[in-house]
């Protein structure tokens, strides 16, 4: 299959599902990703919930390029309307400035307020490729206040590529701040 093809059917695979599983803020959908009382995550969950700890760990460290390597690529994300796709880490990294997100609104850092996995899927081998995870978030001023208009919906797909797993399609009702930010 073409690489413009592929990309094509998983856009329209995600604009499905992210209608199809869209959550309101406001509602309170079970944790996936909620500890036992060891601080481990279920067996179950363990793979997505993992890979968005390391996505929301170097996104709140600021450092683009390590942030854009728990990824996985190509890398889609549609925010309102707009659909951007990267190809690499580099080429992500280039188009993100988190230090300019916490200088324009106060952000410090951000917060899981749930992350609910939706699906998972397999490669017909009983070996899990794939979790559909809808989630919420919340962007946090220096002193650990939730910013005004600042939590969203979102819908990610973490897959497993080469043996990495990380979100490889985003939907999010944030919107961009400039350009093909990601945030």
């Amino acid at each position: 299959m073409k690489p413009v093809l592929k990309v094509s059917l998983f856009l329209a695979a995600g604009i499905a599902s992210s209608h199809v599983f869209a959550a309101s803020a406001q509602t309170d959908l079970p944790d996936s990703c909620a500890r036992d009382a060891k601080g481990n995550y279920s067996q179950e969950f363990d793979v997505p919930c993992k890979a968005l700890d390391r996505f929301l760990t170097t996104f709140n460290a600021k450092d683009e390029l390590v942030w854009a390597k728990t990824l996985n690529y190509p890398h889609v994300r549609m925010s309102g309307n707009q659909v951007t796709v990267w190809q690499t880490p580099e080429e992500y990294a280039k188009d993100q400035n988190l230090q300019q997100l916490s200088k324009e609104i106060g952000w410090e850092n951000t917060r899981w307020n749930y992350r609910y996995v939706v699906q998972s899927g397999s490669d017909g081998q009983g070996n899990a490729n794939k979790y559909h995870v809808a989630l919420s978030f919340t962007r946090l001023d220096k002193a650990g206040k939730p910013i005004s208009g600042h939590t969203f919906d979102s819908f990610y797909i973490i897959t497993n590529v080469d043996g990495h797993w990380g979100a490889q399609f985003r939907s999010s009702m944030a919107g961009s701040l400039h350009g093909k930010s990601a945030y």
